[in-house]
């Protein structure tokens, strides 16, 4: 996500984001009005980005083994300005009517999404342009395929349809096997559209979501800006072992926080709430002075990238 000439512009991994997390989003959209400070990312997400580049660097080199001068690459950065976004677009398009086999980096900009492709790759199925056409080929670390990589493929083979004005039939994955996974287009199209019509409604009144922890947060770059206001809001699900269904029934009664959990009385039960998962977790409230100064905590552990609160397990 990037604001050019006052407008914003938008790529397939801002709706990944979205999919995967409106907190994320909103964060965007927030660092690009100048709102937030840009995170600092840490060594774990620059060991994967590492590895990402690396994985698609010995990709290309394949590709150069096997095609030799037939691989055109771009691997010059793109500037952040209007006319560079559709001069880029325009080579990528030179580079397409000569008929290369392989693209490397073809970068696509239709006003509103700018897309850069990790490869595209020649077919011999006949175009609406040319004797030829072109599908995308993207690399991921994943050994499986995800959904959020399907919206990028179907994303970078809306704007391939763009240039060459026929839809391409397959998009493809080089997963970090090695492996290649292929998929038609034409099966995740509409769900593609909807995700896309969703996207752009929200970005259009980008509203802050709390950030509840989710299996993201491992690989984002903003998990210490959400840590830090979980923790600024004594949040109850730093209470390990916590589900959302039991965070959402304290709440119903009227306990917010760890510290008006370990405070709550017998009569202050949610309904319906089982009682060891009740005192398990008001155990877990009440039982020493908190690292923070705000809120009774048990003990604070390091578990993976996370705070979390020791506390017994909840029933089942």
């Amino acid at each position: 996500m990037q604001r050019v000439a006052g407008r914003f512009i938008y790529s397939a991994s801002d709706l990944n984001n979205d999919l995967e997390c409106r907190r994320l989003t909103w964060l965007e959209n927030q660092l690009v009005l100048g709102k937030v400070p840009r995170p600092v990312t840490g060594a774990a997400l620059d060991l994967i980005a590492g590895k990402g580049d690396a994985h698609e660097a010995r990709y290309l080199a394949e590709l150069r083994a096997l095609h030799g001068g037939a691989v055109v690459a771009f691997e010059e950065r793109v500037e952040n300005t209007i006319d560079a976004m559709l001069a880029a677009e325009a080579k990528t398009l030179a580079a397409m009517a000569s008929g290369a086999q392989i693209i490397y980096q073809a970068t696509f900009f239709d006003g509103t999404f700018l897309g850069r492709t990790d490869f595209l790759r020649r077919v011999e199925t006949p175009s609406a342009k040319w004797p030829w056409s072109y599908e995308v080929v993207d690399t991921k670390l994943a050994l499986q395929p995800k959904a959020y990589f399907l919206l990028q493929l179907c994303n970078y083979s809306e704007h391939v349809a763009r240039l060459q004005g026929t839809m391409p039939v397959n998009g493809h994955l080089v997963l970090g096997s090695g492996l290649e996974a292929h998929f038609r287009v034409d099966d995740y199209a509409a769900y593609y559209r909807h995700q896309k019509a969703q996207f752009l409604a929200r970005a259009g009144h980008v509203t802050e979501a709390y950030p509840a922890e989710i299996p993201h947060c491992l690989i984002c770059r903003w998990t210490q800006n959400c840590e830090d206001r979980r923790e600024a809001d004594d949040y109850l699900g730093l209470v390990a072992w916590m589900r959302s269904s039991q965070i959402d029934r304290f709440t119903a009664g009227g306990i917010t926080t760890i510290g008006a959990l370990g405070a709550a009385t017998d009569e202050q039960r949610p309904l319906g709430m089982v009682d060891v998962v009740r005192d398990a977790a008001r155990a877990s409230g009440a039982a020493a002075p908190a690292a923070h100064g705000k809120t009774p905590l048990l003990r604070i552990v390091a578990a993976r990238r996370e705070t979390r609160l020791l506390a017994a397990p909840a029933a089942r």
